[in-house]
């Protein structure tokens, strides 16, 4: 009866898929777990999501592919849904002549990082949101950022102006032109033959000191990032050899972070990365990894620097984070959007303040109470002063918490590692992020327990996305500095077991590998994987295995880690910067092997501070 009952509608399911493919496609983006496609599902831009039939679909269409990559929090990704997407002209075009697919970056991030690299390399820049045009055989062609419909309008017909003239000649050159980068890329990825580590520091440091911004602190001159694994590095560095100036640029740079418009001065998160050069102009998506990577560093600098107002930092941002993205089953949202939530749009909405609220609020004194962060004297960023802080944070924080705000709800199980790892941290500083940290590694032992890998933490295992390297590393070292304060053999033993099955599932010939998902591009192959605003998951790997061989000299991951180590590419001395990780794994394991204490875990990041201390 119930089988009766059901076949139909898988029929009329499969009828309607064959006979109206764009209705099936839009249904794929109303169900789909990013809300970031939901919410491009009524677009007039034919969105389809990404299959591994694309390229056969492409090849048999002889069509173009527009592929975009986004993400639910980024503001001008919201901009570019509005401003471009939404255009019915730009539609007509794309939706007649290319096939366009939707990608979210988190889900896709193989995928990603492949046009991010064509980004870079063709206009010197990355970034979201990323549209590429691709040939049918999933050459890109041709990259553009944010645009406005009319400019894309017209680059679009630029494209199929010689495409629709001689579409072999567009094939032979980006062909040739992937070609050119995959030989960049393995020029990149030789052996570094008998590496001198004292060197290989010292390039290190000499390109910290070409970046580093001596006046405002931070790398660069125009955007700042955090670059959490860089400061992890140096401040790994300051710990074995103190160095004033190296003290004096790790403080300036966390003093400006912390003080400035790149924190939420009232509830203590962390903004992505800010505009400017003097920190002031913040890009106001907050992402779960941000709290957690700069949570975990102000505490650790506040007990190198004996500073608390670091300690405490680290540990408001903590406190934050759980209260603010928290979400469903104990799991943690992927972040808080730049975009108000209001019909407005307005990149900030939720944090600004008029002058007309703060004077209604607080009175005619309000300016001996606030002062702004912010260029803009009409729309306020506060920093309050004087002695009612507290007061007038709890009422501003009252008041503010009635603006709407969206947000994305994805739980992204690697970042959940990252969490884990800070919460660990802070555990010695607040009994209630300690108790965050069991509720969170117990949750994640399940997850391992039920081999609920995916990227997704909470979706349908077919939209889940692929199992990443980070997947098993991020939530290994998470289990591991969970155990240095909890003692369970539990966590000690999955963590190893996770270090395991990721040499074994990623690792192979001397590379750090996976096939290119959906048959676009080639295997990505690299001896090390590069920091982002994330550190490199090879890196932290590497760190995990060296230090739970030291616990237990007859486990299988000495000789791996071992071997791993020996295979360090030449881009660890020509890019050192962007390999801060790793330079930090290799001092600590030179300083272990020198003084020839294999029962001691290497000094790292991961170290957990000693003392306890009430909660804050």
């Amino acid at each position: 009866m119930e089988r009766r009952a059901i076949f139909p509608s898988l029929l009329l399911i499969v009828l309607a898929c064959s006979l109206f493919p764009h209705g099936y496609a839009k249904t794929a983006l109303q169900q789909h777990p990013s809300p970031y496609l939901r919410d491009h599902a009524t677009d007039p831009v034919q969105w389809q999501v990404i299959s591994v039939n694309l390229l056969k679909k492409a090849s048999k269409h002889n069509r173009p592919i527009l592929i975009s990559s986004g993400y639910q929090s980024c503001y001008w990704c919201y901009r570019m849904k509005v401003d471009t997407f939404s255009d019915s002209a730009l539609a007509q075009l794309v939706n007649d002549n290319f096939i366009p697919v939707l990608i979210d970056r988190e889900l896709e991030p193989a995928i990603d990082q492949k046009l991010q690299t064509f980004m870079e390399a063709q206009r010197g820049f990355g970034g979201w949101p990323l549209t590429v045009i691709l040939t049918p055989q999933g050459y890109p062609v041709a990259g553009f950022s944010y645009m406005r419909p009319k400019a894309m309008r017209h680059s679009l017909q630029q494209f199929l102006k010689h495409w629709q003239t001689d579409p072999a000649a567009i094939i032979k050159l980006a062909g040739e032109a992937s070609e050119i980068r995959e030989q960049k890329a393995r020029q990149q990825n030789r052996p570094l033959e008998n590496p001198d580590y004292r060197r290989l520091l010292e390039g290190f440091l000499q390109q910290i000191s070409t970046t580093s911004d001596d006046k405002q602190g931070g790398f660069g001159d125009k955007e700042k990032f955090p670059n959490v694994p860089q400061l992890n590095a140096l401040l790994d560095i300051y710990t074995l050899k103190p160095d004033k100036a190296l003290k004096s640029f790790l403080e300036l740079t966390l003093d400006n972070m912390q003080q400035g418009a790149l924190r939420d001065q009232l509830a203590g998160g962390f903004f992505r990365y800010a505009g400017n050069r003097d920190w002031s102009a913040p890009h106001f998506e907050q992402m779960l990894y941000t709290q957690a990577l700069l949570g975990k560093l102000y505490i650790r600098a506040g007990q190198t620097f004996k500073r608390p107002d670091y300690r405490d930092t680290g540990i408001q941002a903590l406190q934050h984070m759980v209260q603010q993205f928290k979400g469903q089953h104990g799991l943690y949202d992927a972040s808080l959007s730049a975009v108000s939530g209001k019909q407005d749009g307005q990149a900030g909405g939720y944090y600004y303040w008029s002058t007309r609220e703060l004077k209604k609020l607080l009175g005619k004194e309000w300016p001996q109470q606030v002062k702004n962060l912010s260029d803009n004297k009409h729309m306020l960023l506060p920093r309050l002063t004087g002695k009612k802080q507290e007061a007038i944070r709890t009422l501003l924080l009252k008041h503010r918490e009635q603006r709407p705000r969206s947000r994305d709800t994805k739980k992204l199980l690697p970042w959940h590692g990252l969490v884990l790892s800070a919460l660990a941290y802070a555990a010695p500083h607040s009994r209630t992020l300690a108790g965050e940290a069991n509720a969170l590694a117990k949750k994640l032992l399940t997850q391992v327990e039920k081999e609920q890998l995916e990227i997704l933490m909470v979706a349908p295992q077919d939209q889940a996305g692929e199992i990443a390297l980070s997947n098993l590393v991020y939530v290994a070292g998470g289990l591991l500095d969970w155990w240095q304060i909890s003692a369970s053999e539990q966590a000690l033993t999955v963590a190893e077991a996770l270090l395991l099955r990721a040499y074994e599932q990623f690792y192979s010939d001397g590379y750090w590998q996976r096939p290119s998902p959906y048959g676009l591009f080639s295997t990505t192959r690299s001896k090390a994987l590069t920091d982002t605003q994330l550190p490199s998951p090879s890196a932290i790997w590497l760190s995990l295995a060296w230090a739970l061989s030291t616990l237990n000299p007859d486990s299988a991951l000495y000789a791996k880690a071992e071997e791993v180590g020996r295979q360090l590419p030449l881009a660890l001395q020509e890019d050192a910067f962007f390999h801060a990780t790793l330079i930090a794994a290799i001092i600590a394991r030179q300083i272990q092997v020198r003084n020839n204490r294999r029962d001691t875990p290497p000094v790292s990041s991961t170290s957990i501070p000693a003392s306890r201390e009430a909660d804050q």
